[in-house]
């Protein structure tokens, strides 16, 4: 019984954890993006801050960037771990939100940088290794990327069945989903109805991107109208 109420407080503050990691990363974007644009700008030029992005654009002399941190480290641990305490719970619905938020990221992150690992490739053990950095050896881990063509069809795949789960009674509708308060969910406190919305508009930004460049049928322009009612 105390290990069940505290693997339940461990699923709502990896919630919580999550929901606030995903609103950093949409602010980190917009923060990005308003300077690599240059719409914004500076008059500094060093590399030794937190953001070079703001002080210098010199890509080459950046050892990391906060969103890829923010995709993999930040929000991609939490969702793993939240996903294993759903299955240890039995209780879908924290997996639908977070892997819901997941993809919300997924998004984001391959627009920004395009070819990048997939999401799968950092939860087994087998990928982490010591890799060699110049003179020296660092662990960490190898992740191979997949192109963006793929992450894409990943995104489309993983969209349809979050919004399968979410119809499916047993699932969506399981009697043994634990209640979430907003407390821990501040976006739409637990109501898989409400996710259900956000990952059809997800889905619907997802399939614009068919739009100049790949598919401009009118089957693919309905389907983005069909799909953005829904999230409506």
């Amino acid at each position: 019984g105390n290990h069940i109420e505290d693997a339940t407080d461990a699923a709502n503050v990896l919630i919580s954890n999550a929901t606030f990691f995903t609103q950093q990363l949409v602010y980190d974007y917009a923060d990005y993006n308003i300077y690599l644009s240059q719409c914004l700008t500076t008059t500094g030029n060093s590399q030794t801050g937190s953001y070079p992005y703001k002080q210098g654009w010199d890509f080459l002399n950046i050892n990391r960037h906060p969103q890829w941190r923010r995709h993999y480290c930040d929000l991609g641990t939490t969702v793993h771990k939240l996903i294993t305490i759903a299955n240890e719970l039995d209780s879908p619905n924290y997996e639908i939100i977070g892997r819901s938020l997941r993809l919300l990221s997924t998004q984001m992150t391959t627009d920004q940088f395009g070819d990048m690992p997939s999401n799968d490739r950092f939860k087994s053990v087998k990928d982490y290794m010591w890799t060699k950095y110049g003179d020296s050896y660092k662990r960490g881990y190898k992740a191979r990327f997949e192109t963006q063509e793929d992450i894409y069809k990943w995104m489309i795949d993983e969209a349809d069945t979050l919004i399968a789960m979410i119809d499916d009674a047993s699932i969506g509708g399981s009697d043994n989903n634990r209640v979430i308060l907003r407390d821990y969910d501040n976006i739409y406190a637990g109501k898989l109805n409400e996710w259900k919305g956000l990952v059809y508009a997800i889905k619907a930004r997802i399939l614009l991107r068919n739009i100049p460049n790949i598919n401009t049928s009118a089957e693919m322009c309905n389907e983005i109208i069909n799909t953005a009612q829904k999230a409506i």
